[in-house]
């Protein structure tokens, strides 16, 4: 740290602070000074298009409900359809329906040796395509899903018996929407 001592010269009395720390004193000052000058004393208004980088203002640094219809340029943001527009009845590619299919299987009860294994096929409705499926189990605690494949028609389901006392059921499902409306 500087103290006194070190400012004064071989008399005693302060020395001259050199051109080179006049002139950091002067900008540091300028530098601390000369942008609160800037943010305090601008006029109302004065900041407009030109003075705004590219992608300088963002959706965050919008106040909510600062901009509405009266601000933007016609046709500045993409209409939401009416109601007529949006009905799937005109529009071709929208979804009609969902529909669910579901049947029961029986898994055969397990051997000392094997476990019972049992396949069940749902499949959709003519003219509709499977969309998902699920199985829900009969005994979790002694059931088991093996797999679930899409087939062209639907789904099918292997589920696995681990109980050799009894045999057990389980319940497929498959959603099925319009062909019209896949790919």
């Amino acid at each position: 740290m500087i103290g006194r001592s070190d400012l004064r010269g071989s008399a005693g009395r302060m020395r001259r602070p050199s051109p080179a720390m006049v002139v950091a004193f002067v900008a540091l000052a300028l530098s601390i000074g000369g942008t609160s000058y800037a943010a305090i004393k601008l006029p109302a208004n004065s900041v407009g298009a030109k003075q705004l980088k590219k992608g300088a203002v963002e959706r965050s640094k919008i106040k909510s409900g600062a901009i509405d219809a009266t601000k933007l340029a016609p046709n500045a943001v993409s209409r939401v359809p009416t109601a007529a527009q949006a009905d799937h009845a005109t529009n071709s590619a929208s979804l009609d329906k969902i529909a669910y299919k579901s049947a029961d299987g029986t898994i055969p009860a397990a051997t000392n040796t094997t476990l019972g294994l049992a396949t069940l096929d749902v499949n959709c409705d003519p003219g509709l395509h499977p969309l998902g499926g699920g199985v829900r189990l009969g005994d979790p605690s002694n059931e088991a899903i093996l797999d679930a494949q899409l087939s062209p028609a639907g789904y099918e389901f292997r589920v696995l018996n681990f109980d050799t006392g009894a045999t057990h059921t389980f319940t497929g499902t498959v959603s099925c929407v319009p062909a019209a409306a896949v790919g």
